[in-house]
């Protein structure tokens, strides 16, 4: 049997940040305190749970509030923007501003043309819609 190696211990005041994950998502519904938890015993103190779209945005921030050391970004992946109004974007501008302490970044935005989910004028479109947001709200890109 092959086994993998395990990581080197982590020494003095060294840990590791998970800087890109989507704990919003159902596979964690059932142990998500318990993820968490293990997470922070192997000294990784600090998580950002992802959103690409606004209801997954919603529960990061959800989960942020509930969980010392998990942050939220938001934002809408480019799968996803075909739909996007206006008012999704007065929507998240208002989640950034009723949660600021617990977003630290926005996204996951982007463009993606290998599974064509979105037509790729909307995707520009959109990336750009949203780099103008994450520029308004002060906030890094993912």
């Amino acid at each position: 049997m092959k086994q993998t190696p395990s990581l080197p211990p982590l020494s003095g005041k060294r840990y590791l940040i998970d800087t890109h994950c989507h704990l919003d998502m159902d596979s964690y519904n059932d142990d998500l305190n318990g993820v968490i938890e293990k997470a922070q015993r192997h000294k990784i103190p600090q998580i950002i749970t992802i959103g690409i779209d606004i209801p997954s945005s919603i529960r990061a921030i959800k989960i942020a509030h509930k969980h010392k050391g998990v942050y939220a970004t938001i934002g809408v992946h480019p799968h996803e923007v075909d739909e996007l109004t206006d008012e999704d974007y007065d929507e998240l501008r208002d989640l950034y501003k009723n949660n600021k302490n617990h977003i630290v970044g926005y996204g996951e935005i982007g463009l993606d043309y290998v599974k064509m989910h979105s037509e790729p004028t909307n995707q520009r479109f959109h990336f750009h819609k949203q780099l103008e947001l994450a520029d308004e709200l002060a906030l890094p890109i993912v």
